[in-house]
């Protein structure tokens, strides 16, 4: 429990990184939601984004990451008719994060864009 719980503020790159993947693994798969793996990978987007020296490798794996388990959960929405209250509360969140950093960081504005994108609201997006 103890390497769980330390494994929480691992960042890509470090150590404990492969326990804190395997254990949102893990609650994804006996909850049926990946709400734990959106929130970790926005929380690890804000992270790196204000690190003195941001590793951009690592900041675009997360974002792409964060990117498609949002299109997962939002097409598992869909399948299930359930709603996404929830969620897109969260995502809300998410975004108001993202243009603090595009603002204050605006050198690594384009590098966390997919992320922002991601988290519009679904109604904000047109169709074709």
């Amino acid at each position: 429990m103890g390497t769980y719980r330390i494994s929480l503020a691992a960042l890509p790159g470090e150590i404990l990184y492969p326990v804190k993947l395997l254990s949102e693994e893990i609650i994804q798969k006996t909850s049926g939601s990946n709400q734990v793996i959106i929130d970790h990978r926005a929380s690890e987007i804000i992270e790196l984004s204000e690190k003195q020296k941001i590793d951009d490798q690592n900041l675009e794996e997360v974002v792409t990451e964060y990117r498609a388990n949002v299109e997962q959960a939002r097409q598992n929405l869909k399948v299930t008719g359930k709603s996404n209250e929830d969620l897109q509360n969260n995502l809300d969140e998410h975004h108001s994060e993202f243009e603090r950093i595009g603002r204050d960081h605006p050198e690594i504005e384009d590098k966390i864009k997919e992320a922002r994108d991601a988290s519009d609201r679904e109604d904000d997006e047109t169709d074709d």
